[in-house]
């Protein structure tokens, strides 16, 4: 979307698309861009959500970068509501942000 709803609306979180960090593996350039996607939301108080994680290097690298939460297949392929407590209450680390690259999933 445009920037400059940046500055229109009460924007809480930014998603980094996962065309993005897709990118992160192709590349200086999608390292970069991501880097500046990060840095532009915590220089506005803007918590950052990076969806699309599938490999453990994607996700060591949005942790060196302060990345608030990632989402995506790394963490867990689509699973029934009955498993999803369980993943909760197994890996509680998830849901307070404190993903760790080379954490059991």
């Amino acid at each position: 979307s445009s920037l400059g709803y940046l500055n229109r609306f009460p924007v809480r979180d930014l998603k980094i698309d996962r065309a993005f960090v897709r990118d992160l593996d192709r590349g200086e350039s999608g390292a970069i861009l991501v880097t500046a996607i990060i840095g532009l939301a915590h220089s506005l108080g803007v918590k950052i959500v990076a969806e699309g994680v599938e490999t453990p290097e994607q996700l060591a690298f949005l942790v060196a970068q302060r990345c608030d939460a990632a989402q995506g297949f790394y963490m867990s392929r689509p699973i029934p509501v009955a498993q999803f407590g369980a993943l909760l209450a197994e890996h509680r680390n998830f849901v307070t942000g404190q993903v760790t690259p080379g954490a059991s999933r």
